[in-house]
């Protein structure tokens, strides 16, 4: 499957008008040379931020991957699962293990 094929799954798979109503709800906004700062971004943005990610991501990590492989930036997560890329967007984290 090629990089091309698999960010056209993502894009089909992936509610951005979701994220775009949640940002804006949240007054979300990025502060980045790559973009307008202190704005929301567009949804035309955001893909071109998830373009950048998993070009980064399949760049520096294929041929590495692992369950726990991912890249973190702007809200979007994209990671490798069992054998498939997936993308989330992520308002709030929590970590939980062996914390002292």
């Amino acid at each position: 499957m090629s990089k091309q094929d698999i960010l056209d799954e993502i894009f089909e798979d992936f509610d951005f008008e979701k994220v775009e109503k949640v940002m804006i709800f949240l007054d979300w906004k990025w502060a980045s040379y790559h973009y307008e700062s202190n704005r929301v971004p567009t949804i035309e943005k955001m893909k071109e931020h998830v373009v950048n990610l998993f070009n980064s991501y399949y760049e520096n990590v294929v041929g590495e991957l692992t369950e726990h492989s991912g890249i973190t930036s702007g809200g979007f997560t994209l990671r490798y699962q069992q054998g498939k890329y997936i993308l989330d967007f992520v308002v709030e984290t929590s970590r939980w293990g062996n914390h002292k």
